[in-house]
C-alpha cells in the first residue's frame, strides 16, 4: 500500500482540499456549476443562465445580504 500524507487525512479533509482546488482552478461560479453538473438527475440545464435569470433584478448588495442571511441561518 502506498503511504503519504494524503492517506493520513480524513475524508472531510480530502473533500475540503478537493473543493479548494476546484475553486482555485474554476472560480466560485465554476465550482457551483461543477456541483450542479455532478448532481444525480442533472437534466443538462445551464445553471449559470438560470442564476442570471433568477437574480437579474437584484443588486450585488442585495445578493450579498441574502447570502449573509443564509449563512447565519445555516450555522
Amino acid at each position: 500500500m502506498l503511504t503519504n500524507k494524503n492517506n493520513e487525512m480524513s475524508d472531510a479533509e480530502i473533500i475540503e482540499k478537493a473543493n479548494k482546488a476546484i475553486i482555485k482552478e474554476l472560480g466560485v461560479s465554476g465550482y457551483m456549476r461543477y456541483l450542479r453538473l455532478r448532481q444525480p438527475n442533472n437534466d443538462g440545464r445551464d445553471y449559470v443562465k438560470e442564476q442570471e435569470e433568477l437574480y437579474k433584478d437584484l443588486s450585488v448588495d442585495e445578493l450579498s445580504q441574502m447570502a449573509r442571511k443564509h449563512w447565519e441561518e445555516t450555522k
